[in-house]
């Protein structure tokens, strides 16, 4: 048998195994140091497509956006520009578009990419080779299996290291609009996915039906469960300018207008409204004017598009 003096040396000799989830504050000091003092100078993930948004948007890696807007208010395609913007900084990106075929969704990405509505063949040959590292299509147009989109983009990760992935839209991943349950099981495994593999997910969300289109949803609009914007890490808003335009209509009727609508046209055309940035400390709107033969978002009126994917042989 043992007595207490070998009890005693066996105590002295043991020592504890913690549970692999608890660690020590002190433990993350490294991880704080380059948070807070990038190795590089550079911050984290990747800036917006516009200067004004620059100093108060980033899109960082290990977050969730949530994107919402009024039907044809134009989210999806003020994605695609913020996508091209992102490519070109480095960003491999993912788009899952469930509502449009693939042809159709690079046929607008080309009109922003060139800054053209109509560039010629050699033009879009050049910005498909561009994206030949830079952009993947999950194609796949209806409705798609939540649990198989999320195995494609952990292959897609692994595969091609792309860090950027978009789902348009939520209403797409068969489940039904009063299905709670799933989409909270659903927020969660994308929180899981995105923080496991250190990568940025859009998520594009349908609204419920407001009484007309002059007031913007925000964050509370968004149809479904509320674990939808409790869960992200960031809530944007895509809103078009619908009293503007019916104005401009009027004057492409030769009609007169009143004083009032004279001063719609000076409003903005879209308003994009941030009302939600979990590791950022500004919350607001931002405002920008349409271009329509390119689809570009533009930061202040009469301002040029941007050829975001350069070409040497431009057309005249």
């Amino acid at each position: 048998g043992y007595d207490a003096k070998d009890i005693q040396e066996c105590k002295k000799e043991s020592y504890s195994i913690d549970p692999s989830e608890l660690r020590r504050a002190g433990g993350y000091l490294e991880e704080v140091l380059a948070r807070m003092y990038p190795p590089d100078g550079k911050l984290e993930g990747y800036e917006s497509a516009w200067d004004k948004s620059n100093n108060k948007i980033r899109f960082r890696l290990n977050e969730l956006s949530v994107w919402t807007g009024i039907n044809g208010h134009g989210k999806s395609q003020f994605l695609g520009h913020l996508m091209l913007s992102h490519m070109k900084q480095g960003a491999r990106v993912c788009i899952a578009s469930l509502e449009l075929k693939p042809s159709l969704l690079l046929s607008r990405l080309a009109r922003q990419a060139t800054g053209m509505a109509l560039p010629s063949p050699d033009y879009i040959r050049e910005v498909n080779q561009w994206y030949y590292d830079k952009l993947w299509i999950f194609d796949l147009t209806g409705t798609a299996k939540a649990k198989r989109l999320i195995e494609v983009f952990i292959y897609a990760h692994r595969r091609y290291g792309i860090d950027t992935f978009v789902i348009d839209s939520f209403a797409k991943l068969d489940m039904a609009d009063d299905d709670y349950k799933g989409q909270k099981v659903l927020m969660n495994a994308l929180c899981d996915f995105k923080n496991e593999y250190d990568c940025h997910v859009h998520l594009v969300v349908h609204p419920r039906k407001g009484a007309d289109e002059t007031g913007m949803p925000g964050k509370l609009d968004t149809k479904g469960s509320g674990c939808i914007t409790d869960l992200a890490d960031n809530c944007f808003t895509v809103w078009r300018n619908k009293a503007k335009e019916s104005v401009v209509n009027k004057i492409n009727r030769n009609e007169l207008l009143t004083d009032k609508e004279q001063e719609k046209l000076l409003m903005p055309d879209c308003l994009w409204c941030c009302d939600k940035q979990r590791d950022g400390d500004w919350e607001g709107k931002l405002s920008f004017w349409y271009h329509a033969p390119s689809f570009q978002y533009l930061s202040y009126e009469n301002q040029k598009p941007q050829r975001i994917v350069p070409f040497s042989c431009l057309e005249t």
